[in-house]
């Protein structure tokens, strides 16, 4: 008899809960049947254009642009989900089990950061006032409209309400595909967590040595998954729905298909986010560019010399 806990044993135990979260559309499905048209995705875009409002609202009421941020890990899967109770399929609900994992990891660290406290620092993200000073109020307001309220929870609807329609009408029974994308994505979500940690630990030893007077560091962090990647945490991210995809390319027998415009979107948008952030970080500190010789940008490859861990 072993003590070695298998995949099947593992999977034995989980499966029970996949199957029971299933019945869950179904009887959600049955109460608000009367209310909801015959076909998702109407309804699912209503859904973006409400949001759309809402989140442009409440950034101007609270004046904080951060509110699609504290909303991204929850959207996804609540989308997928609404999508369900059209009727489930074992490739949904993996789906929307995959995505709730996703959304408990980010959420955590976004509450262990202070996200969603309105006393911390990080309750808005410490780029929008550098870009709202950058391009002055009126234009800002204009983007905030248009990039933060509007195209990002555009980007929200198109990686998540496209794959989880395909899988809901898709006939075709879980094969090799889903559980190779299923694994991948699993893999994206330990990468992130130990990226998420390393950073956690480096900011927090960095903030206390300050607070005691004593830092000489460099300022940012490049030691562990950090000397492979400046950005290892947002190529996870990006890569994950790029696994949500290949869900639509097993659903649909297709390897091209219209469910690819929401992870180019989403893979355009972290370029353009890490353009921005390396740019303040360069201001920031000298050393900086030095790291951008040294170590790639997002993709993980091997380090070139590494640069000094203390400022001399």
């Amino acid at each position: 008899m072993t003590d070695v806990f298998s995949f099947t044993e593992a999977w034995d135990v989980v499966s029970p809960l996949i199957n029971d979260l299933a019945v869950l559309p179904e009887t959600v499905s049955a109460l608000i049947r009367p209310h909801l048209g015959v076909h998702p995705l109407p309804d699912t875009v209503l859904i973006f254009i409400l949001l759309s409002a809402f989140m442009w609202f409440i950034a101007v009421l609270t004046n904080n642009s951060s509110w699609v941020d504290r909303s991204w890990s929850i959207i996804p899967q609540a989308y997928m989900y609404y999508v369900s109770t059209y009727g489930s399929t074992p490739r949904l609900r993996l789906m929307i089990f995959l995505g709730i994992v996703w959304g408990c990891r980010l959420t955590g660290n976004f509450i262990r950061k202070g996200g969603y406290n309105p006393l911390s620092e990080a309750f808005q993200d410490y780029r929008w006032p550098i870009l709202r000073k950058r391009l002055g109020e009126p234009i800002y307001q204009i983007f905030c409209i248009v990039f933060v309220a509007i195209y990002q929870n555009f980007i929200l609807f198109l990686i998540s309400v496209p794959t989880a329609y395909f899988a809901h009408k898709s006939t075709v029974e879980l094969y090799w595909l889903d559980y190779v994308a299923a694994a991948i994505l699993l893999s994206l979500l330990a990468v992130e967590f130990v990226a998420d940690n390393q950073m956690w630990k480096f900011q927090s030893n960095k903030q206390k040595l300050i607070e005691q007077g004593a830092y000489k560091g460099v300022g940012f962090i490049t030691t562990g998954l950090f000397r492979y990647s400046r950005h290892p945490n947002f190529f996870a991210e990006f890569s994950i729905w790029w696994c949500f995809y290949l869900f639509s390319v097993a659903a649909s027998g297709l390897w091209l298909n219209w469910c690819i415009i929401g992870p180019i979107l989403l893979t355009i948008l972290f370029h353009g986010s890490t353009d921005f952030t390396e740019q303040i970080s360069v201001g920031k500190y000298p050393l900086y560019k030095k790291y951008q010789q040294s170590t790639s940008r997002l993709i993980p490859l091997w380090p070139g010399a590494p640069i000094a861990d203390k400022l001399d």
